[in-house]
Formats: C-alpha cells, sequence, structure tokens
C-alpha cells in the first residue's frame, strides 16, 4: 500500500495515514524499508513526489 503524504505551503509534510505531521528523515526511512510514498502538495494537487525524493537525496549526501 502506497503511503499518501501531502505537503502544505508552509513545507510540512503531513502523513495520512499517522495524521500526523513528518520529516523528511522519517520519509527517508520508510523508502529505505521499502515503503512506497506518495506526495501531493496540498493546494494544487500535483504529485511532487520526486521532488520530495530528490530532496532526501541531497540531504542524505550533505549529511555524508
Amino acid at each position: 500500500m502506497i503511503r499518501l503524504i501531502k505537503r502544505y505551503e508552509s513545507r510540512k509534510l503531513y502523513d495520512t495515514e499517522e495524521s500526523r505531521y513528518v520529516s523528511l528523515d522519517e520519509i527517508a526511512a520508510w523508502v529505505r524499508n521499502g515503503q512506497e510514498v506518495r506526495v501531493l502538495d496540498n493546494a494544487t494537487n500535483n504529485d511532487v513526489t520526486s521532488q520530495t525524493l530528490t530532496q532526501i537525496i541531497l540531504d542524505e549526501g550533505r549529511k555524508g
């Protein structure tokens, strides 16, 4: 099952499954564990999954 995350204008990420805000680190951990995620922009309903995953990869690269 795909976990649906909504991204708000404030750049906050909201997990609709657990009804709470989550961090990029949490999403990264879910992806590493095989969980499929889909990120939608709340205002436009556009799929921004690839942009979010790219941001996670860049952040991981900075951390080493």
